[in-house]
């Protein structure tokens, strides 16, 4: 085997050893649906620093005088071998040398690896093992720009964070702008929140249709065409590049509109995916062909050489994936909670702490109490969106109201309950099941924010999500007030005046505030 096919080999080895824990963990973190959304990854060879010769050269500074050996052997005599000879193997050295100095690259991934065993969380898993996929490919000479490792924030399961933010006020927007466009077609047509009526049905702007990814995903590529560009070209693609992005995504919202093409259908992310292209690859790579760099040398694979890795990776890589594959309470065993039978007048339904013992639920007639426990304070898992989408239900309407966060849900029956949700805090104790038995006595005080219960459970403090689900809003309302005590004075968002749908009226205005993780 070729030295050159050798190291091709071995690279390829190492990327393999660090797909198959994404694999492994994209089982349980993915749907079928979430595979399309993987789409950004297909643009990842633009972030390849493609510069030839001149790449090297400014890599390796033995490059140049390599070349000069090359022409030197030509014309000396065999004489001279020898020196050649000691050239390349000062060059070999120097070369090892800089791969060394690359190997703390990797430092970000084993980290996000074991942090995800540790804090039994699969998405740093998944995290770890994308970056140290990408450190193998520059360490072994596939150089790449800056941002390339932030493209896992624009793939599931990270993407939630732009949500967490942005998402839902952006659905509002974007909403409300597509309304006047559709309106063309159809001069009945109006948008209540983030639901517009067209031709007697409604159509839900949901959280796939607010094109945060979209908007990360244009980043980097715009990031990558900057690279290619000169000042003039640079500047032009940083003005454009989120104008093209939420045009596509407006865009992209009128024609699921007008086509009544629902969130769950392949023809949804189909869509978006040829908008993103057309949209915003397209001129953007238009521009940076217009305004070039003028030193730019053409890529030519015949100038990349790969390295063959270095042998620490070799110990620590195949041990990462060998610890993440195996199951993670092994290494780390759970925390027990133990939930009371009853709960006011809400009892547990013993059969849903069976799969995971950190999420309980309680009934009292058509209401339902979801509590979930040993929440992770930097994670997007806990959103209610999350659990309640991924059954089937969209969120219509949104408010908050003293730390306590509402909504309207469409079930996929056609039934609009009302969900209300919240984040206890509990310092320097622990709600136990007495203490949550007699919650009339024990009430935790709620979180007047996200930041705020965030914070307090990344500095050790108790927090519960409190999940209530029910057909009547006044009544939900009531309980949350006896099972929770409100923030402290000064905590409180002052817009949070707004009130939620129930089925008996409607939202007086909507508090444009994103849900939580």
């Amino acid at each position: 085997m070729k030295p050159s096919d050798q190291s091709i080999f071995l690279v390829g080895i190492l990327v393999l050893v660090c797909v198959v824990p994404m694999l492994h963990v994209g089982q349980n973190l993915l749907s079928l649906r979430s595979v399309f959304e993987l789409y950004p990854i297909l643009f990842l060879p633009l972030l390849i620093r493609f510069e030839g010769n001149r790449e090297n050269s400014n890599r390796n500074p033995f490059y140049k005088k390599t070349q000069d050996v090359e022409n030197i052997r030509k014309l000396e005599s065999v004489t001279q071998g020898s020196e050649i000879s000691e050239s390349s193997i000062t060059k070999r050295s120097d070369l090892g040398t800089n791969i060394r100095k690359k190997n703390w690259l990797l430092l970000p991934g084993i980290i996000f690896v074991i942090s995800g065993i540790f804090f039994q969380r699969l998405s740093l898993v998944w995290i770890g093992s994308f970056w140290n996929a990408l450190a193998v490919l520059h360490i072994s000479g596939i150089t790449l720009t800056w941002p390339a490792p932030f493209i896992i924030f624009t793939i599931p399961p990270v993407t939630g964070f732009g949500s967490l933010f942005l998402g839902y006020k952006l659905r509002l927007i974007v909403t409300e702008m597509s309304v006047q466009i559709i309106r063309i077609a159809d001069a009945s047509a109006y948008a209540i929140g983030n639901q517009i009526f067209f031709q007697g049905k409604w159509f839900v702007v949901d959280r796939v249709c607010e094109g945060m990814k979209m908007g990360l995903a244009s980043t980097l590529i715009a990031a990558a065409f900057i690279s290619r560009s000169n000042r003039t070209g640079a500047i032009l693609i940083g003005c454009f590049v989120f104008p093209f992005w939420f045009f596509s995504n407006f865009f992209r919202v009128c024609v699921l509109v007008l086509f009544q093409i629902p969130a769950g259908s392949w023809r949804h992310e189909f869509i978006g995916i040829i908008l993103f292209i057309c949209g915003i690859v397209v001129p953007l790579a238009f521009i940076s062909l217009l305004f070039p760099k003028s030193k730019q040398n053409e890529f030519n694979f015949s100038n990349l050489v790969l390295r063959s890795p270095p042998k620490i990776l070799w110990l620590i890589l195949p041990l990462s994936t060998a610890i993440s594959l195996a199951p993670i309470n092994r290494f780390i065993t759970a925390k027990s909670y133990t939930w009371p039978s009853k709960i006011e007048t809400f009892h547990l339904d013993v059969n849903s702490t069976l799969s995971d013992h950190r999420i309980a639920v309680y009934r009292s007639r058509e209401n339902y109490l979801i509590l979930k426990r040993d929440l992770f304070a930097i994670g997007t898992g806990h959103d209610p969106r999350i659990c309640f989408e991924a059954v089937g239900f969209s969120f219509t309407e949104q408010g908050e109201w003293d730390g306590v966060k509402t909504a309207e849900l469409k079930s996929p029956s056609g039934e609009k309950p009302i969900l209300l949700w919240w984040y206890s805090i509990t310092e320097n104790s622990k709600l136990g099941e007495t203490s949550l038995a007699h919650l009339t006595d024990f009430a935790p005080r709620r979180a007047a924010s996200d930041l705020e219960w965030r914070w307090k459970r990344l500095l050790g403090a108790d927090v519960i999500q409190w999940n209530l689900y029910g057909p009547n809003e006044k009544e939900l309302r009531e309980i949350a007030e006896r099972i929770s005590k409100e923030p402290f004075d000064g905590e409180k968002d002052p817009t949070n005046a707004g009130t939620t749908t129930s089925k008996n009226r409607k939202f007086s205005y909507e508090i444009q505030i994103d849900p939580t993780e």
